[in-house]
């Protein structure tokens, strides 16, 4: 299932119409129809506003994690928030930039894996995210 699938999964469990559920999480029915086609993906930022809003993982909809008990894996809603957000500025700061949902999802995940190593001082996890976005974004550029 891909991430236009679980938006439309979502929406529909909760019974709302395009224009309902645009209205829940601040976009337009067009947006949402445009999410649900795949013709436009959401910003990271979005899945989190989706997510908030719903109750689901940001980290589902965007790529599918589990994360109840038993699930693939855990991820740290503090520390992908963070990581999110680090990824967008840097791609607002470089217009011509383009990186796809599933391009940043991957690298959001990615990074994830490497600062969240257990025993890590939390402390220094933005350091370390900005460490492993440049690593991860120099083939971007």
């Amino acid at each position: 299932m891909s991430w236009n699938d679980r938006i439309r999964q979502v929406r529909s469990e909760l019974g709302m119409s395009q224009k309902a559920f645009g209205e829940l999480v601040g976009e337009s029915q067009q947006t949402i129809a445009d999410w649900e086609t795949g013709k436009t993906p959401p910003k990271i930022d979005d899945f989190a506003k989706v997510a908030e809003k719903t109750g689901r993982s940001a980290a589902w909809l965007a790529f599918g994690d589990e994360d109840r008990a038993g699930g693939r894996r855990r991820l740290d809603r503090e520390a992908m928030l963070k990581i999110i957000a680090a990824i967008e500025r840097r791609v607002a700061a470089k217009p011509g930039m383009r990186l796809t949902a599933e391009w940043r999802a991957d690298l959001a995940v990615g990074i994830h894996d490497v600062v969240m190593v257990p025993g890590s001082d939390p402390a220094t996890i933005d350091q370390r995210i900005d460490e492993h976005l440049d690593i991860m974004l120099r083939d971007r550029r």
